[in-house]
């Protein structure tokens, strides 16, 4: 429940059509696994809403073109300010609001691209880690090192507003 929306992400991040039935399919498909108690995502079905994977699925449904008026998406919002909002999301839902123009770089821990340079006999090298996380790093650390940002669009900027309980502007992005 939280690939689909990196998909969804990857194609608008590099300005890639998703075609008509592809689209309207997983906006459907989406709706209908979130929670019916409080509209939000897990990471399996069955569990409790999270606030990652939820952020990461809200953004993806508007960037499909789901309307922020939906009745799911304003039932969504609420939980997501319920759970503590974006700033409560883990560093993955970060950085992909990071990439999307929808979150500040300063805003997240640092993810040095240097630790590949660490000897490879060290216990902790990232050659040694779960596939999925050394690939996932890998790429994460190039595009933090380089604070890549998908340029600012009205989509973005409305994002921003209903995304944060506070101003955009004024986050002291810690």
């Amino acid at each position: 429940l939280f690939l689909t929306p990196m998909y969804i992400f990857a194609f608008y991040i590099l300005g890639f059509e998703i075609p008509e039935y592809q689209r309207m399919e997983q906006i459907r498909y989406m709706l209908s696994v979130a929670s019916p108690e409080d509209g939000g995502w897990s990471m399996a079905p069955g569990d409790p809403s999270t606030v990652f994977v939820t952020l990461l699925n809200y953004t993806s449904l508007r960037i499909l073109g789901l309307s922020e008026d939906h009745p799911a998406m304003k039932k969504v919002r609420m939980t997501l300010k319920g759970m503590g909002g974006v700033l409560s999301s883990s560093i993955s839902g970060k950085f992909w609001l990071a990439l999307l123009n929808l979150y500040e770089w300063d805003g997240l821990n640092s993810i040095p691209p240097e630790i590949w340079l660490l000897p490879d006999w060290l216990p902790f090298h990232p050659s040694k880690w779960y596939m999925y996380i050394c690939l996932f790093h890998h790429l994460m650390s190039y595009l933090y090192h380089v604070w890549f940002k998908s340029p600012l669009t009205d989509l973005s900027r409305n994002l921003c507003k209903e995304l944060y309980m506070e101003d955009y502007d004024t986050i002291d992005w810690p």
